[in-house]
């Protein structure tokens, strides 16, 4: 079967399948281009039975070494979820103004922004009044618990102010759930996340939270690693992702199988 064949094939088995996925392979370049490339091959679409790839960016919180020792994991649980729920929206926003044309009108953009605004706005701010607005606010929170974080670790333990947010909370799930429905999509995002380094473990947790949940209609997490690079399948709440019955797996190449040989020879030798 010739490269592009496979490519093809393997576009369709990791886009086409609303399941979760976790998709190993090496982390190449031919790997990134491959998750990339979906993107290209699966646009956002108005009046749409087709899915979407969103290429996820700027989705792990920082690593950053803890200097306090009365660290509450909860806190820092809370944190991630809501760092991850506005890295997704904001992608799904970008991905919306990435598209050339998208036949929708103003009236229905103009709705789903007064939706989003109304539901999650602070109204001591001046509200979004447009995609681009929306993308840049959601941004801001992004990097607002993102920079808390990191000073949460290092021994802040005032509040986040929230208050300073136009958009201080968002649920990831029905922003994808209201953006699909304004430009008539009746599929689902599938979300990429390469896994190029080390994420902090909360990060691990909360995007295993999206794979326990039942959210594929509208959320299908892709996740793309390699078999001894994700830390954890636990997610926030303790829950365990379970293969067949949560994921599915893809494998781009042989990472897997070397991987198995490589545990069976450590057990065999102990």
């Amino acid at each position: 079967m010739s490269g592009e064949v496979m490519n093809e094939y393997t576009r369709r088995r990791v886009m086409e399948e609303e399941r979760h996925q976790f998709i190993y392979g090496y982390n190449t370049e031919e790997r990134h281009r491959f998750l990339k490339d979906l993107e290209s091959a699966y646009p956002i679409l108005t009046d749409s039975t087709e899915p979407a790839a969103i290429y996820m960016k700027d989705f792990s919180l920082p690593l950053s070494k803890p200097t306090n020792k009365t660290i509450n994991s909860e806190n820092s649980r809370l944190i991630a979820s809501k760092f991850l729920d506005f890295s997704i929206s904001e992608n799904i926003i970008r991905r919306i103004l990435e598209q050339e044309k998208l036949n929708t009108s103003m009236s229905k953009i103009n709705d789903l922004l007064e939706r989003i605004n109304r539901l999650y706005g602070n109204r001591k701010h001046q509200q979004s009044r447009s995609l681009e607005e929306l993308k840049s606010i959601l941004a801001e929170s992004r990097k607002m618990y993102s920079n808390y974080y990191v000073e949460y670790l290092q021994g802040n333990q005032s509040c986040l102010d929230t208050d300073s947010l136009t958009i201080p909370f968002i649920n990831a799930i029905d922003v994808a759930a209201k953006t699909k429905q304004t430009l008539s999509i009746d599929s689902y995002y599938g979300l990429i996340f390469e896994q190029n380094e080390r994420m902090p473990l909360v990060s691990y947790q909360a995007i295993n939270g999206f794979v326990t949940r039942r959210c594929n209609g509208d959320l299908s997490i892709k996740v793309a690693t390699t078999p001894d690079a994700w830390q954890t399948f636990y997610d926030l709440n303790g829950t365990l992702a379970e293969k067949i019955h949560d994921y599915g797996t893809v494998e781009l190449d042989d990472c897997v199988k070397q991987y198995t040989k490589k545990m069976k020879e450590i057990k065999e030798s102990e």
